[in-house]
């Protein structure tokens, strides 16, 4: 049995969770609180061996089951197959008991440790919208006639600002993820008061990297959504995501394939899944976006093949064959999930030896079943204390809902249609149980933040042209 360890190069800053969000201060911020009743709501159940000293051993007692650990590396739109991965592992009986990912790898990982089934992940991808969801404008059809036109009369889509004290300024990346947010704060609502990952249905890490230092950090705390959306930040495509004074993006930059990190959580055998994409050949580096593409590549390789050394006898590595497929390909997804599904069922021989009976492993999935989302009324709806100068606008937007069920997706829609689009985003749209058995819901609509995601900016000095 392995002795658990924190390698050297992973003695990363692990995030320890705030006792409660800041959000920034700025004239156009509305904060909205709604407080909520809730009934049933979800309660984590973890099983514990323990041996009596003393005690007569059985006449027949079998051997304890190995810990099996999850390593599901980053990728992109590559990262589908894991999701393939998953349902052929169910299909066989493997449980699994922890999840190690990075980037896309750790969005898959953390949705299964949410409590989600394969089928479950496999319908979330199947039913997304992927062209819309890496947007952050709204859908044609939900905009005011005047911002159609705006597609005519302005053809750069591109978003740049102008600040007081910088002049012209671009945005930290191109797409700043509000949809993708939201998405996974749908799909995790059940653990969304769960603030430690040990006490998720699956124990769970996420990786990411400090963009200042350069450390690679270990989440294992916090809001489960906010760690999933830090690790997937492609530099220069999604916005990093601050935490703690910290300014995360991909972790794929430090560790693609985080082994290490597997092992560090006491499991004894490894599953692990890179779906890292091939360098391009000579005649496919044809521009600067290539060669940066390349480089980055380089990069990401050298480190899932040091990754790949720390592997032992009786670990198991699936590699889907997904050919020169980018990481943007977003259009293939089903055909990627079946990649996985066929990648993890060559390597059934190895895997066979994890498989657990029927009996052994209905129990494992009762133990990760999740409750029913609590029913949820709207008690109240109010604006916050620094939104106060907002209070006409949250009143006019959501002033409707109390006495209502809580409709996540139509508060989440609600202001697209209600507020000029690149005025506010959503900032986070949460629900979490209170002491006295009440549930508060938190929708925090922010100011559009263009140029830098700074504080000068989000303080509302940094305008839009």
């Amino acid at each position: 049995m392995r002795i658990p360890f924190v390698p050297r190069r992973l003695r990363a800053h692990r995030l320890q969770s705030p006792s409660r969000l800041v959000w920034t201060r700025s004239p156009l911020l509305a904060c909205v609180v709604i407080a909520c009743m809730a009934s049933g709501l979800p309660a984590q159940v973890k099983a514990a061996e323990s041996d009596v000293p003393g005690a007569p051993l059985p006449v027949a007692s079998e051997p304890a089951r190995p810990r099996i650990g999850l390593v599901l590396s980053g990728g992109g739109a590559r990262g589908a197959a894991h999701v393939g991965v998953i349902r052929m592992l169910e299909e066989m009986q493997i449980p699994i008991d922890a999840i190690a990912g990075t980037s896309m790898g750790a969005v898959v990982g953390g949705l299964y440790a949410a409590g989600l089934s394969g089928d479950e992940i496999e319908r979330v991808f199947r039913e997304l919208d992927w062209q819309e969801v890496i947007r952050d404008r709204a859908p044609r059809r939900e905009r005011a006639y005047r911002r159609k036109q705006d597609d005519r009369n302005i053809l750069a889509k591109g978003a740049l600002g102008v600040n007081t004290s910088a002049g012209v300024v671009l945005p930290l990346g191109l797409v700043q993820g509000h949809k993708i947010t939201q998405v996974l704060r749908d799909s995790t609502a059940r653990v969304a008061d769960v603030q430690d990952f040990d006490r998720l249905p699956t124990r769970f890490r996420a990786l990411a990297t400090d963009l200042e230092t350069g450390e690679a950090v270990v989440m294992g705390q916090g809001d489960l959504v906010t760690v999933l959306r830090a690790s997937m930040s492609a530099p220069g495509v999604l916005t990093p995501i601050e935490m703690n004074g910290r300014l995360l993006v991909d972790g794929g930059l430090v560790d693609n394939l985080p082994v290490e990190l597997a092992q560090s959580m006491g499991v004894d055998r490894l599953i692990v899944v890179d779906v890292s994409f091939p360098l391009a050949q000579r005649d496919g580096l044809r521009s600067a976006f290539d060669i940066t593409n390349q480089m980055v590549g380089i990069m990401v390789r050298r480190s899932t093949l040091e990754s790949k050394r720390h592997l032992q006898p009786g670990d198991v590595l699936i590699e889907p064959d997904l050919g020169a497929m980018t990481a943007i390909d977003f259009g293939r997804m089903p055909q990627v999930m079946e990649q996985g599904r066929k990648a993890a069922s060559a390597q059934a021989p190895a895997l066979a030896a994890l498989s657990l009976s029927a009996a052994d492993y209905e129990h494992y999935v009762a133990q990760r079943a999740r409750t029913a989302e609590p029913a949820v009324q709207v008690a109240f709806v109010r604006p916050g204390t620094q939104s106060q100068e907002e209070a006409h606008r949250v009143e006019a937007v959501f002033g409707d809902l109390a006495g209502k069920p809580l409709d996540r997706p139509g508060i989440a829609g609600t202001p697209r249609l209600a507020v000029p689009p690149r005025r506010f985003r959503i900032r986070r749209l949460s629900h979490r149980p209170q002491r006295c058995g009440r549930a508060r819901t938190g929708d925090r609509p922010a100011p559009q933040v263009l140029g830098p995601d700074l504080p000068a900016a989000r303080r509302g000095r940094g305008k839009r042209f």
